[in-house]
C-alpha cells in the first residue's frame, strides 16, 4: 500500500478553475485504487518563494509518515485527474524518487523535460508520444510526486546554475537516484492570454 499526500504550492491562495476537475477525478482514483493507494493528507502552501514552498510540502510530508507527495502549481493542472495516481503507482513500481507530468513552456514547443546536451548543461526536450515513463536528467516542478523514501538531506533551492526544482533532480541524481517523465499525462498551464496544452 503507497501511503501519498498532495501538497499545492498556492501563493496568496490562488489555484487554477481546472484543478477542480483534476482533483475530483484524482479522489475517485484513489478510491477505485483502494487496494494499491491510500491519501492520508491534502493541504496548500501560502508561503514565497517556491522554493520554500515545496520544502515545507516536502518536510510536513515526511513528518506525516508518507511515502509520495504530489505537487501540482496553483496555475497548472491535468486531465483526467486520475491519471496522476497512475502516475504514482508506476513510478513507485520503478523505483523513482521523482516524476513529472510535461508541462509545455513559454515556447509552445519544449516541455519542462531535461537531458544534458554534450556540454554537460540540462536542456528542455521535445517529449515525444509514448505509453510508458522513461528516465530524464531533469523534470520541471509543475506537476511533480516525489518518492520520501529516497529524498534524504535533499531539498530545493536555487543556484546560479539551475532553478530549484532541476537542482533538486540534480541532487537526487548524485546520489544515484531516478528521474522520470510521464509522457501519457494532458497537461494544461496558464500562459496570459491563453492557455499551453501538452497533448500526449
Amino acid at each position: 500500500m503507497i501511503k501519498i499526500g498532495v501538497g499545492v504550492p498556492a501563493y496568496k491562495g490562488v489555484i487554477a478553475a481546472g484543478q477542480s476537475k483534476m482533483w475530483t477525478h484524482f479522489g475517485a482514483s484513489v478510491v477505485k485504487n483502494s487496494g494499491r493507494v491510500q491519501l492520508h493528507a491534502m493541504f496548500d502552501v501560502d508561503q514565497c518563494g517556491i522554493d520554500h514552498a515545496r520544502n515545507m510540502i516536502v518536510e510536513a510530508s515526511i513528518a506525516g509518515e508518507l511515502q509520495w507527495v504530489l505537487m501540482v502549481d496553483s496555475d497548472t493542472w491535468c486531465e483526467p485527474g486520475g491519471a496522476l495516481v497512475q502516475m504514482i503507482i508506476d513510478a513507485h513500481e520503478k523505483g523513482a524518487a521523482i516524476v513529472g507530468a510535461p508541462v509545455v513552456m513559454k515556447d509552445g514547443v519544449t516541455a519542462n523535460v531535461f537531458r544534458y546536451n554534450e556540454e554537460k548543461r540540462l536542456r528542455p526536450i521535445v517529449v515525444e508520444q509514448s505509453r510508458e515513463m522513461f528516465e530524464v536528467d531533469g523534470v520541471g516542478g509543475a506537476i511533480i510526486a516525489v518518492n520520501l523514501k529516497k529524498v534524504g538531506d535533499t531539498r530545493f533551492r536555487f543556484t546560479e546554475r539551475t532553478g530549484e526544482d532541476l537542482e533538486f533532480c540534480h541532487q537526487l541524481r548524485q546520489r544515484g537516484e531516478r528521474v522520470f517523465c510521464d509522457p501519457r499525462i494532458r497537461t494544461l498551464h496558464v500562459d496570459k492570454p491563453g492557455i499551453l496544452a501538452y497533448e500526449p
